[in-house]
């Protein structure tokens, strides 16, 4: 489970056009384990799918493969929270009880319903808004760091941006890597780091500068 940018929006939109189910669920990160057979049909029918949640809940996934697009949407939509809470924690000795609370169970399963929720979406060509939001923001940011490599001191500046904004000190090592691209330097910062550097230059700085 991570950020969806535009590149993603964009490869996942090019393996719908293609009908490539692996190749689209790929994009997220979401991996394919195979066919399987559904019920008493003789042939494999299905395709099995596996991804976490932010938790580290290992979520298997089958759906149809006929009309496979529509299969995953009605998997999204009928994705229950309680109902798999409820199958969690029937049993109040097991790791997962003792690993997650009720709470954090909520919160985790909630994540969950809301990734399934926007890559549904972006089967029906819709990126999420708040995804949306956030790409731009992430082309204004980069495009606000080439700008102050350029014409500022970079130096001085990253230094002040990381100390006051938290990031850790292991990434002026990739700046001093990639200054010469901002947009390489930019995609070797984990996702954690670079929403917090994206947040804090926009409630900062102008990055339309």
């Amino acid at each position: 489970m991570e950020e969806i940018t535009k590149e993603m929006f964009q490869k996942a939109r090019e393996a719908l056009k293609k009908n490539n189910y692996e190749d689209f669920f790929e994009v997220f990160g979401i991996s394919f384990l195979g066919t399987c057979k559904i019920g008493y049909v003789e042939k494999d029918s299905a395709i099995e799918l596996e991804d976490y949640t932010k938790g580290g809940v290992d979520m298997i996934i089958t759906i149809d493969l006929d009309d496979w697009k529509q299969n995953f949407k009605d998997y999204a939509e009928g994705f229950d929270v309680d109902e798999e809470i409820c199958i969690m924690r029937q049993d109040p000795s097991s790791s997962y009880c003792r690993n997650f609370t009720v709470r954090q169970s909520v919160v985790d399963y909630e994540g969950w319903k809301q990734w399934i929720t926007d890559i549904a979406g972006i089967i029906d060509g819709k990126m999420p808004k708040r995804h949306r939001v956030f790409a731009e923001s992430i082309e204004a940011v980069n495009k606000w760091i080439y700008w102050c490599y350029n014409y500022s001191s970079p130096e001085v500046w990253i230094k002040a941006i990381w100390g006051d904004c938290g990031l850790c000190d292991h990434i002026m090592k990739k700046w001093e890597k990639c200054r010469c691209d901002s947009n390489l330097f930019y995609s070797n910062l984990d996702s954690v780091n670079r929403e917090k550097l994206v947040r804090y230059v926009l409630e900062n700085y102008n990055p339309a500068i």
